[in-house]
């Protein structure tokens, strides 16, 4: 029962990806680690909000070209608010760096360049800075790859 109740959000989440327009809507509890991070799809717009001043949102993205792919994107906090955005680089070899971007404060855009190698796996966690979140309204986070 405990699996059903992890793999019915997941499913949801996932249709709504595939049959609806490039936008998706927080579902609490979901992708809060990183274990639990949700695969993300280049040139898609995720609209999440989220819950706590503890609560985080891990996404992930993995380089299954046999070619250099090269990364951009952006975090927009909500009005007046100031969340972080980290990206966890995990090469092919094992090796992981985390690279944090520039915050440029409460409801600006935090954006990240960065290239990934074959079978590179990169992870982007979404945070409030200190006690600074808001449940009511989103943050947008996308990225694109060329």
């Amino acid at each position: 029962m405990f699996k059903l109740k992890k793999i019915v959000p997941a499913l949801v989440v996932t249709a709504s990806l595939l049959l609806s327009s490039q936008s998706a809507f927080a579902v609490s509890g979901l992708a809060d680690t990183r274990s639990e991070a949700l695969n993300v799809y280049p040139n898609t717009d995720y609209t999440w909000t989220l819950d706590t001043a503890a609560d985080e949102d891990w996404f992930y993205w993995t380089n299954s070209t046999s070619s250099t792919q090269y990364l951009s994107g952006s975090l927009l906090s909500p009005a007046g608010k100031n969340y972080n955005l980290q990206l966890v680089l995990v090469t092919a070899g094992g090796w992981e760096y985390v690279l944090n971007t520039n915050d440029n404060g409460p409801g600006q855009h935090d954006g990240f360049n960065s290239t990934l190698q074959p079978g590179d796996k990169i992870y982007f966690t979404i945070r409030p800075s200190g006690f600074d979140y808001d449940k009511s309204n989103p943050y947008k986070f996308n990225f694109k790859v060329s």
